[in-house]
Order: structure tokens, then C-alpha cells, then sequence
């Protein structure tokens, strides 16, 4: 049981400094979309155009059946999302979709989410 603690504690922290190692990098820029999409395929086991795919109604539960994403990743996947959006703003709904489901998921209200929410339901086609 412990091994298994721990080894998901490891998918976790390796997670979170791909996500965050990604959210460093100009992820609006065309030229890292390729980095991006390979990094989320080998940590998430989908790649950007697989994550595009997926229904809006199986999004939330596809996201938690992948062991690795916990709350804080769940919040650095939206972030990632978020700014994939301001090039593509495809990605909008899908970082909102995140963002609510951790507004509700959460004991603790938090400012920056709630204004990150804002932000993209007054994009043009934010509010989904």
C-alpha cells in the first residue's frame, strides 16, 4: 500500500513540473504547440488533438480518471488550457470547464480562480 502512496505521489510531483516547465515556455507560440502536445501525451497519456476531441459532457471525468491529475494539476491543466486559449481560443471552454468543476470541488474559495473565470466567460464564445 505505501508503494503504491508513493508511486503516485511521484506521478504527481512529475506531473506538475511538466505542467509547470510547460507554462514557462510561450505555449501560445506555434512553434511549442509540438513540445506541448508530446509532453501531455507521454504524462497524460493524450495529446492536445486527443484532449480537443473529447466531449465537453466527458470532459470532467476523462481528466479524473487519469491517476496523475490531482487538484493542483487539475489547476496547472487549466492554466496550460488557458493559455493555449489566448492563441486558440478553442481551448477556452475546456480550461472553464476546469476551473468550475474546482470552484465546486473545492472547500476554498479562491480569488485568482474566480477571476480566471471571469476572464474567459467575456471572451467572445467563453461561456459555456
Amino acid at each position: 500500500m505505501m508503494e503504491h502512496r508513493d508511486y503516485l505521489m511521484k506521478q504527481f510531483e512529475q506531473l506538475a513540473i511538466v505542467l509547470r516547465s510547460l507554462l514557462s515556455k510561450n505555449t501560445a507560440a506555434p512553434e511549442t504547440r509540438p513540445t506541448v502536445s508530446q509532453e501531455l501525451s507521454e504524462q497524460l497519456g493524450y495529446n492536445l488533438d486527443q484532449l480537443r476531441t473529447i466531449e465537453e459532457d466527458r470532459w470532467i471525468d476523462t481528466l479524473l480518471a487519469i491517476p496523475s491529475l490531482n487538484t493542483p494539476n487539475l489547476k496547472l491543466l487549466a492554466d496550460l488550457l488557458s493559455a493555449l486559449g489566448t492563441a486558440d481560443p478553442a481551448w477556452n471552454p475546456k480550461s472553464l470547464l476546469i476551473y468550475r468543476h474546482l470552484e465546486r470541488s473545492e472547500k476554498t474559495y479562491s480569488l485568482e480562480r474566480n477571476a480566471k473565470i471571469d476572464k474567459i466567460e467575456s471572451l467572445p464564445g467563453g461561456d459555456s
